[in-house]
């Protein structure tokens, strides 16, 4: 009985409705996300200086603590790049693609 109540008082959508929600949806998502993508990208780099000159200027015992943060922004850098080359089109339609990228970025 609950669950009849529940399905009147709040319908869902129907399946003509949902699939162009969700394009439109990833679509904002994506653009959203190109934005953060790409502030940081610029923070990542900015960071790996910072960690270089860190690294040049003391040579103490960080050194391969600071060499692990470049790689692994390096590599964080490298996913942004890539996330920004595939999601360059700006298409109307939204392929599989566009969800796979935007759980990627989420991720």
């Amino acid at each position: 009985m609950l669950n009849k109540i529940w399905g009147v008082s709040f319908a869902g959508p129907t399946p003509s409705e949902a699939g162009p929600f969700r394009e439109a949806a990833t679509l904002d998502n994506i653009g959203r996300e190109r934005v953060l993508a790409v502030m940081m990208l610029c923070a990542s780099l900015l960071l790996m200086v910072i960690d270089y000159s860190v690294m040049v200027l003391h040579q103490g015992s960080f050194r391969s603590l600071s060499i692990m943060a470049i790689i692994s922004r390096l590599l964080f850098c490298a996913f942004l790049l890539v996330f920004l080359l595939a999601t360059r089109s700006t298409s109307s339609r939204t392929s599989a693609r566009g969800y796979f990228w935007d759980s990627a970025m989420v991720g």
